[in-house]
Parts: structure tokens; C-alpha cells; sequence
């Protein structure tokens, strides 16, 4: 079979047809893309048939913010049955809208609890056995965090709780330095945290499915929703531009629409206009 590409393309369709996702069959076409490359770079083809083809689009991912009482819920439930690093982090991620790699790449000392301060400097890419982190693409990415109290206490209970485990497992404890850890002091695997406790608690709580990301989207749409200034939830999401903030974050809630169409009606009705 000679590969072209139209038996590249057909292929696309074939693996969305098995059902892959958009976003998997394009990771695909990249790895099949860079094959092909070192394939003309060594005279073994003359160019890059895959040039020809066009990889499916990927939707636009439109995230789920839960209302207030449904995250206290949620919250309430890791409380109760995760543990206090974990619940740390929830709180930590639905209160500052750091995101999950830079939650779980926190250093145990970028937190001030005393001055209510957390200082964001890296993020976790790899929590393999030697975990990887980065640094931030932008010096925006680079910041400090005001923390508010439920936030301070959640991570003070998460630094008595990570003593405990290290007394409790002596040898067996291999601190990795991280603020938020997993029961023998590693990083967390955010593949595990999202199947083994946040999309089964998802589940149990009858909640609509959400990422672990739309805590930081909830974080932004409440903050605007407030009434907080747009530099400011910049500022706090790590973004050097508010606009920026406002058009990827500041998610309309419903309760935020209901409050807006009830002063247009008002508007509207104290100046005698009919529902003509």
C-alpha cells in the first residue's frame, strides 16, 4: 500500500470511526508527522505526504462551572474521605485558580502561612519516579498569591498531616518536598487524583462531570461575577492580560445571568414599556 495522502486521511477517519477522540487522533498525526520528517531528512522519501492532509479539528473544550453550593459539596465530601493534602489542593486550586500543575509542583516552602502568602514559581509535568517540573513561560506565570482563610487552614491541617505520615512511615517515607503529596510524601499523579477520587466523588455527589481544570475556571466566573477588577483575577490566574482572562475564563453564571436579566427588566418596567 503506498502511503499518500489520501490513506493518511482515510486514516484519520478510520480512528475516529473506532472512536478515538479528536485530540488523540491528532497527537497521532504529530507522532506520524515527525516520523515522516526524519523519513525525507535521511533521503528515504522525497517530501512529507502528511503536508497533504488536514487532521481532525479539536471542539473547543467549553468548561462546567459548578455553582457555589455544589463545590462546597463537593468540598465537604473531600473533607470527609480524602486526604487532608488532597483536600488542600481542591481548596487551594477552587480559591487562587492556580492551576493543577502548578498546584502539584508547589515546594513546601512557597507557602507563608502566617502571611497568608503562596508563592508560584513551577509546575509539575512528570511525577514519575524522578518528577520533572518547569519553570513559567511567562514572568505573569511567575507570582504570589493572596490566601484566604479557608485555604490557610485546609494547608496547615495538610503540614500536620504530611508529619504524621512521615513519623508514622519512617524509612518508608520518601519526602519529595512538595506542599501537597500522596500518603509516602511523593508528588501527586493528576491522572490519579481524576479517576481514583475526583470523577468517582463526581459520581457519588450526583454532580455534573467536570475537569479538574474548571476549579479554575470557577475560581475566574465568581471573582468576576463579584464584581473583582479584571487586572486583579489576571494577576491571581497568572495572566498578563486581563482581556485575555475575561475571554478564556470569566465563564457567565447562571446565577450572574438571572441578576442581569432581572435589572434589564427592571429597567425596562420602571420606564412604562410594555411586555408588547
Amino acid at each position: 500500500m503506498r502511503l499518500g495522502p489520501p490513506t493518511i486521511q482515510h486514516l484519520y477517519v478510520t480512528l475516529l470511526q473506532d472512536g478515538l477522540a479528536p485530540a488523540t487522533v491528532r497527537r497521532s498525526a504529530g507522532i506520524l508527522h515527525v516520523a515522516l520528517e526524519a523519513a525525507v531528512e535521511r533521503g528515504l522519501i522525497l517530501h512529507n505526504p502528511q503536508d497533504n492532509t488536514t487532521p481532525p479539528r479539536v471542539p473547543k473544550y467549553q468548561p462546567t462551572v459548578l455553582p457555589p453550593e455544589q463545590i462546597i459539596h463537593y468540598l465537604d465530601d473531600a473533607c470527609q474521605n480524602a486526604t487532608p493534602s488532597l483536600y488542600a489542593l481542591y481548596v487551594t486550586a477552587a480559591t487562587c485558580g492556580l492551576r493543577i500543575g502548578e498546584l502539584l509542583g508547589l515546594p513546601e516552602g512557597a507557602v507563608d502561612l502566617s502571611g497568608h502568602l503562596l508563592r508560584v514559581n513551577r509546575a509539575l509535568i512528570d511525577a514519575g519516579a524522578t518528577p520533572v517540573y518547569k519553570q513559567p513561560k511567562t514572568d505573569s506565570g511567575a507570582r504570589t498569591v493572596l490566601l484566604p482563610d479557608t485555604a490557610v487552614d485546609a494547608i496547615r491541617a495538610a503540614l500536620v498531616w504530611k508529619k504524621q505520615q512521615r513519623l508514622k512511615l519512617g524509612a518508608a517515607y520518601r519526602d519529595a518536598g512538595v506542599l501537597f503529596c500522596g500518603p509516602k510524601g511523593r508528588p501527586l499523579n493528576p491522572s490519579n487524583i481524576r479517576n481514583r477520587d475526583h470523577l468517582p466523588r463526581l459520581v457519588r455527589l450526583d454532580l455534573p462531570r467536570t475537569r479538574l481544570h474548571d476549579l479554575r475556571h470557577f475560581h475566574a466566573t465568581f471573582l468576576v461575577a463579584r464584581g473583582v477588577d479584571p487586572r486583579t483575577v489576571a494577576d491571581r490566574l497568572g495572566h498578563a492580560s486581563p482581556s485575555f482572562t475575561l475571554a478564556t475564563y470569566a465563564h457567565a453564571s447562571t446565577r450572574a445571568q438571572a441578576q442581569a436579566a432581572a435589572i434589564a427588566n427592571e429597567l425596562l418596567t420602571k420606564n412604562g414599556t410594555s411586555g408588547r
